[in-house]
């Protein structure tokens, strides 16, 4: 009886946790998105790269090279941004879903045009009618399916979140192996049935399961100042991806698609290491934004814990990816094999990122939003300039040149504004 007592003891402690969702839970579930995510990933790289050119698959990573930022500006960004009100300003349901939905809406639109047309401008080859559905697929459709499931991790927690979001993933997987299997896969196909799927969704989303968590559906003008917490907390996204994936744009630009063809397919393969690192990220994500004004070095010590578990780990991926090359062709085929020169130099990206993410997550702990814009701002200016400057003449080595130096600048430069705005709060407290 008594073991039987104990037992019960000890599975009702475990479903309390995992229903509380503590940082290990959260990040198992994470790690558990982010694993699929990087099978997704393997597979459409491996299918497309087998089935493209490698100019081709060039175009492929200069369009979403121009997805990327602008996504952070229509549906990443705005996530963040209802957590942040969420959790620090308390705003409840019904006021996320008047201030967040339109904005959505409203913002995808907008990014898909101009999406389509910087694609039309800079991707030399890629058809309109292969532009304008990855846009629509990626910048409205799922766009505002991923608002929505912010809006359900805003209520219910990350874990639930994570499991709505694995369903993206496995519509990519599914519309990825129904094309290959029937010999149809193409961007544009790849494209056309991302949008199908990612709308059915949405529907789903709006009508069944945001209703379910008390999550009502409203296109509402934004409440005062959402747009500008908004744009706060969307600008550093979207530069931050312009600065990861915006060499590749840059490189298809100056008529270099085949070297962006094989950068890109290096730089796929190194970022198999940020995956678990993303998902470390999203489960501590939440636990930055409390604030305790009466608490020194709060956030300088939370960035720090979380800055050395982060760089323990790239430290690991990198040995791993580096030991790993040679499977590199087995995955993508022969004709990709002058990548692997490419990927030593990439692997600097690893650490740096886990050394870069900490400071900008305690700068929003502290509330300066602003701060952190700017930092992210000036990093990815550092990187755009470098990738103009270097590109035409160094092709993927300036790529590299401008992607590391920007990265490193942004670790710099968070690292000393948390310094200096955690001491700020602290000479406040010595005040009183």
């Amino acid at each position: 009886m008594t073991d039987s007592r104990s037992s019960e003891k000890l599975q009702e402690s475990v479903t309390r946790h995992f229903r509380r969702g503590g940082l290990a839970n959260d990040t198992a579930w994470g790690a558990l998105h982010d694993l699929s995510q990087l099978a997704l990933m393997m597979a459409t790289f491996t299918l497309l790269s087998r089935q493209l050119e490698v100019s081709e698959y060039g175009q492929y990573a200069g369009i979403y090279g121009i997805v990327g930022p602008l996504g952070g500006l229509t549906w990443s960004g705005i996530g963040f941004a209802i957590l942040q009100r969420s959790i620090r300003e308390r705003d409840k349901a019904n006021q996320i879903s008047r201030d967040f939905f339109l904005l959505s809406v409203s913002l995808g639109l907008v990014g898909a045009t101009i999406g389509t047309l910087l694609g039309a401008q800079f991707i030399g080859g890629m058809a309109l009618a292969t532009i304008i559905p990855v846009m629509v697929a990626e910048l409205v459709a799922q766009a505002v399916a991923a608002v929505s499931i912010a809006m359900v991790q805003a209520q219910v927690g990350f874990a639930n979140a994570v499991r709505l979001r694995m369903v993206i993933l496995a519509i990519r997987l599914v519309v990825l192996l129904s094309l290959s299997v029937t010999g149809t896969l193409t961007i544009a196909n790849l494209a056309v049935g991302y949008a199908i799927g990612f709308s059915i969704y949405l529907a789903v989303l709006l009508i069944k399961i945001l209703p379910g968590h008390g999550i009502p559906f409203s296109l509402h003008r934004p409440g005062p100042g959402i747009v500008r917490v908004t744009a706060k907390v969307s600008m550093p996204m979207a530069v931050g991806v312009l600065q990861q994936d915006g060499d590749k744009t840059v490189m298809n630009a100056y008529g270099q698609g085949f070297e962006a063809g094989l950068y890109a397919a290096a730089f796929r393969f190194v970022a198999t290491g940020l995956m678990p690192l993303r998902a470390l990220e999203g489960a501590a994500f939440q636990r930055f934004l409390p604030h305790n004004e009466d608490e020194r070095n709060e956030h300088t010590r939370r960035a720090a814990r979380f800055a050395m578990l982060a760089l323990g780990i790239s430290l690991v991926l990198g040995v791993g990816i580096l030991l790993g090359r040679p499977f590199f062709t087995l995955i993508v085929g022969d004709k990709y094999e002058a990548a692997l020169e490419m990927i030593p130099w990439l692997l600097p990206f690893l650490p740096l990122t886990a050394l870069s993410n900490a400071p900008a997550n305690g700068l929003l702990g502290l509330g300066k939003l602003g701060i952190r814009a700017s930092i992210y701002a000036a990093s990815a200016t550092v990187s755009l300039s470098l990738y103009i400057t270097l590109v035409p003449s160094m092709s993927w080595k300036g790529a590299v040149v401008g992607t590391i130096v920007g990265e490193a600048f942004q670790a710099t430069i968070g690292w000393v504004a948390l310094l200096h705005y955690q001491r700020q709060h602290n000479a406040t407290l010595d005040e009183n």
